[in-house]
């Protein structure tokens, strides 16, 4: 399966999903300051599979004054937008706009993030959550790139894959839809 994602990895996918992992590098304080070979070599570990504890302990190797839980609370974070990106370069690239944020459905979800779940996003505009729960908002981020999340973004190729009326982010809040009126924003075919 690693030589396909590799192979995958290599093209215009893997060009679009190493672009989205560094933005979203940005836009988090826990990464912002690391250096792009470091981020790289996160992401690309993290596609053979590797386990976040194994990545920091590689990492750990070549910086050992480094606090381990630091190491791996970043390599969780970064391993998380990785995850992200790649998921959104392989939608975007056979023209799926929207996803739908998935938690992990356990007791550490965040507030913020279970008020996100199973809400239908466009790549294109992403929520901030805190900011829909009153909390301070750290900026807009999709599923996967906030600090630690264990949230996933999953491609909706189809209608029939939602429950409806879904819950749709748009325009900085969250409302109910139909599905008819979802097909007038929904962009793809059904």
């Amino acid at each position: 399966m690693y030589k396909e994602i590799k192979k995958e990895y290599a093209g215009p996918t893997g060009k679009a999903a190493r672009k989205y992992f560094l933005e979203s590098c940005t836009r988090t304080a826990i990464t912002s300051n690391l250096s792009p070979r470091l981020l790289n070599y996160i992401q690309s570990e993290s596609l053979k599979g590797r386990r976040p504890e194994s990545i920091a302990t590689s990492i750990l190797g070549r910086f050992p004054h480094q606090d381990r839980k630091g190491v791996e609370r970043v390599v969780r974070t970064a391993e998380g937008m990785a995850n992200t990106a790649f998921e959104r370069a392989r939608a975007e690239e056979i023209g799926i706009e929207w996803y739908q944020w998935a938690t992990s459905a356990d007791s550490r979800v965040r507030p913020s993030h279970q008020k996100m779940d199973q809400v239908l996003v466009n790549w294109n505009d992403p929520p901030s959550p805190e900011e829909l729960t009153g909390e301070a908002p750290p900026g807009k981020y999709h599923a996967g790139e906030a600090e630690e999340c264990r949230c996933i973004a999953l491609p909706i190729a189809s209608l029939d894959e939602v429950k409806w009326p879904a819950k749709v982010y748009r325009n900085g809040r969250i409302e109910r839809m139909s599905r008819k009126h979802f097909r007038e924003i929904w962009g793809g075919e059904e």
